[in-house]
């Protein structure tokens, strides 16, 4: 373990936001994937099953290329642990709440996990919150509020309050996740993290749907098949080796204030993509939230990091 200094924060926030914009496209091939009356299993298992050989591919050749890295088996099972709750059981009630949201909101209510992690990093690793991370994430939520009020505040949907508890489960299992690997980042290196999450999350959820009889997929629609192919690369594999970088250099909590992008890429996707309507107030929303984000790169810090 040696101390180096990071290309630049604005370097690290960049590559972390690509990955928000991408994992944030999730949201959108899914609820593309469910018009064709797909259940959420059987995506979450096309999604994981073409993303198994790209991670499994990434992993060998990292592997091979760092023979004399040492491998802590104890800190790879922790790894492992970790994901079942943070990836797995996630991205399950992820999944099924968006059955019941719009994408848009789905990302909003997500988000929450920001304020989730600087919270459990107070409580359980006795982190300081900084004044800048206090600002940042205020000015964020301050966006948050303002793009989506009249989203919240204008629906008919039935099953919307239950998709929502579904979400906020998501984002609080995933706060956990988050807040627990911080230093397993710094100890695995985020890229052999970032395999071993995600092979984890891939096997949890083939032998889940076998259980459930979930795999047969030669009966669908080949635009699901796409969908969930683009979901694998764009929005499973590159992502989260950009967002676990960006998070070995920035720390969670920083990374997870840069995520407040996300309900915002979400919503003009879903515009783009779904044909959802942005009013001027999200657009101004978005305008904060950017300004919230601007803010944590203005900290410059040292992050140690594994070499």
């Amino acid at each position: 373990m040696k101390e180096k200094n990071s290309f630049g924060n604005f370097g690290a926030s960049a590559i972390g936001l690509s990955g928000v914009v991408l994992f944030s496209a999730k949201s959108v091939f899914a609820k593309m994937a469910f018009e064709y009356r797909v259940d959420p299993i059987s995506v979450l298992y096309m999604r994981m099953l073409f993303s198994f050989p790209l991670i499994l591919l990434a992993g060998f050749f990292y592997e091979k290329t760092r023979k004399t890295s040492t491998v802590h088996w104890k800190d790879i099972a922790k790894v492992a642990a970790i994901s079942v709750l943070g990836y797995y059981i996630s991205a399950l009630f992820n999944f099924v709440g968006l059955t019941y949201i719009d994408a848009s909101i789905e990302r909003l209510v997500l988000f929450l996990y920001p304020t989730m992690v600087i919270f459990l990093s107070l409580i359980f690793l006795k982190k300081a919150i900084t004044a800048k991370q206090i600002v940042a994430i205020s000015i964020s939520y301050v966006g948050l509020i303002v793009a989506f009020a009249d989203k919240l505040l204008v629906n008919s949907n039935p099953g919307f309050w239950f998709g929502v508890m579904l979400i906020l489960l998501s984002s609080f299992t995933y706060a956990i996740f988050l807040t627990v690997s911080d230093d397993l980042i710094n100890r695995v290196g985020s890229f052999r993290f970032s395999t071993v999450a995600t092979l984890t999350m891939c096997i949890c959820m083939i032998i889940h749907a076998m259980v459930a009889g979930k795999t047969h997929i030669e009966g669908y629609n080949s635009h699901v098949i796409w969908y969930c192919v683009l979901m694998a690369v764009l929005s499973t594999v590159i992502p989260v080796y950009l967002f676990n970088y960006s998070m070995s250099k920035l720390g969670a909590s920083n990374v997870s204030i840069i995520s407040c992008l996300g309900p915002v890429v979400t919503l003009m996707l879903s515009a783009i993509m779904l044909k959802e309507v942005i009013t001027i107030w999200q657009i101004i929303g978005t305008i904060i939230v950017l300004g919230g984000i601007f803010i944590v790169n203005l900290e410059k810090t040292k992050i140690k990091i594994k070499s």
